[in-house]
């Protein structure tokens, strides 16, 4: 593997663990949603690496998340999935774009129809990735820990 392509899958990793920790929190043993830290661009940053080829890494995405020590990723990770059409088609996504894409390309992709159905599809696809490893890796712990 070259290092351009392990840059870019580490990239597009830590891009896809980010995301549900910007879109809700665990307070006081409730989730909530956190609006005002949603991070939109990297909502474009991951469907614009998987239009490259761009893939995530399972096991550093687990890695990831133990490193970082986020708790109840797990939990923060279904309600980004759940969020995903909303935060895309809230009008916040396309507004913060604005910032960071030329306005050419953004005004064909925002006019182009099912832009929506893109990002959401993107994104939600990579955090199921994430969420099928963190299962595996859950279900060989507790196989781990039986076995004991």
């Amino acid at each position: 593997m070259s290092t351009k392509t392990d840059t870019t899958r580490s990239l597009t990793t830590t891009e896809v663990i980010a995301l549900p920790t910007s879109v809700s929190k665990i307070e006081g043993g409730a989730q909530v949603l956190t609006p005002l830290r949603t991070r939109h661009r990297d909502i474009w940053d991951i469907a614009w690496l998987l239009s490259r080829g761009a893939k995530i890494d399972p096991a550093m995405a687990i890695a990831k998340v133990a490193d970082y020590g986020i708790k109840d990723y797990r939990a923060l990770l279904d309600k980004a999935v759940d969020e995903m059409p909303a935060l895309v088609g809230s009008g916040d996504f396309e507004r913060q774009m604005k910032r960071f894409v030329a306005a050419g390309t953004h005004a064909r992709l925002f006019q182009a129809q099912g832009w929506e159905a893109h990002f959401v599809e993107s994104v939600n696809s990579q955090l199921a990735e994430v969420a099928k490893a963190l299962d595996l890796a859950a279900e060989e712990d507790t196989k781990l820990k039986t076995a004991k």
